[in-house]
């Protein structure tokens, strides 16, 4: 009987402390992101043919994001997230020497999971990553020698993230995170209707601007909050 009373008061030791590691999470933070110059076709300047296009370029920008996570243990945690990415500025030159520049704006749901490393620091070092869907949208384009402005398009494709980062405790239940992400967003594309045939007659509709899958090298830095 003993025996037995000193296994269940292991066992409901065992349990507590499991249950005292567990909470609830909040998150907010600003991010920087260094964007690939992804490649990119778009519709020739005479022919109205797909052509690959050049000088491709997306400009850096900055960001913001949220989260909502659980932890599970000391260790192990996982967060959905939102991150928002507004008006990025990219461009394209198509066979004819034309360039045409708009803005992408990007938002990513991701669901995450965590391990965060002991080094008997307050400060704690993790590594980190997740998938999700990424809605990628721009604005409309102007080509300046066709005289044309093609239209918007959004896309929604698949998203992932790897990453590692360290959080600073503050107080007892506010820490500061810093991380670095790599981001993958999926493609984006303009969508190949135009306003007007153009100064070379081309006609309305044509081969898209699309752009393969664009990358963010995502620094960012936060507040957490736990509770529960």
């Amino acid at each position: 009987m003993e025996r037995k009373s000193r296994l269940c008061l292991f066992l409901g030791f065992i349990a507590f402390a499991a249950h005292a590691e567990q909470s609830n999470y909040v998150s907010a933070n600003a991010s920087y992101n260094i964007f690939n110059s992804p490649s990119a076709t778009t519709a020739g300047f005479t022919s109205n043919l797909p052509v690959t296009a050049t000088n491709n370029h997306v400009k850096t920008q900055a960001g913001f994001g949220v989260g909502l996570g659980h932890r599970f243990s000391k260790h192990i945690r996982s967060d959905i997230t939102f991150d928002y990415r507004p008006s990025i500025p990219f461009q394209l030159t198509d066979d004819g020497g034309e360039t045409a520049k708009g803005h992408l704006n990007s938002a990513n749901l991701m669901l995450n999971a965590y391990y965060d490393i002991d080094i008997h620091s307050s400060v704690i070092p993790y590594v980190g990553a997740g998938i999700g869907i990424a809605q990628n949208r721009t604005t409309s384009i102007f080509w300046p020698l066709a005289g044309q402005v093609e239209g918007s398009k959004t896309l929604y494709q698949f998203a992932w993230q790897i990453g590692a980062g360290a959080s600073f405790p503050l107080s007892q239940n506010l820490s500061l995170d810093a991380n670095y992400k790599l981001v993958s967003l999926g493609d984006f594309s303009n969508n190949g209707q135009f306003n007007t045939p153009g100064n070379q007659n081309t006609g309305t509709s044509g081969p898209a601007s699309h752009w393969k899958t664009l990358y963010a090298n995502q620094f960012q830095i936060g507040l957490r909050y736990a509770f529960g």
